[in-house]
């Protein structure tokens, strides 16, 4: 199975597509492009909505690490038009709001954390910038 498709389903996504991966000083970059016509998420109120308003800069989020390499997903959010709260900036499926690293970063890193100290758990994720 091909990368781009490992991530993508196992980010479960379905509005979105990874169209390339791509090295980067030292680290994966993952690109994710909206597929249009399929439903966004409103970040506010979590209705579903094909309507866009306009688009975001791009972001990254910190993803678990793939074959020893960290991995970044970059993606430009959309300001999609709700039917009750009007412009907003939709719900990315894997991460939480205002976030910079994924769900399953996160879970691994409070699962990693019940055993070890955090210095220890942020040096093998190799966040934070903290080094031992």
């Amino acid at each position: 199975m091909r990368l781009e498709t490992c991530i993508r389903k196992g980010l479960r996504l379905k509005a979105h597509r990874v169209p390339e991966v791509r090295e980067e000083a030292g680290r994966l970059v993952a690109e994710i492009e909206w597929i249009q016509g399929r439903e966004l998420t409103c970040g506010h109120c979590s209705r579903r909505t094909r309507r866009v308003h306009s688009r975001r800069p791009p972001r990254e989020w910190r993803d678990l690490s793939v074959r020893g390499q960290p991995l970044v997903l970059r993606y430009a959010p959309y300001r999609v038009r709700c039917p009750a709260c009007g412009p907003r900036v939709e719900d990315v499926p894997w991460a939480h709001k205002w976030q910079r690293i994924t769900r399953a970063l996160a879970r691994a890193l409070a699962e990693l954390s019940r055993q070890l100290s955090w210095q220890q758990t942020a040096a093998h994720y190799r966040v934070f910038g903290v080094s031992i």
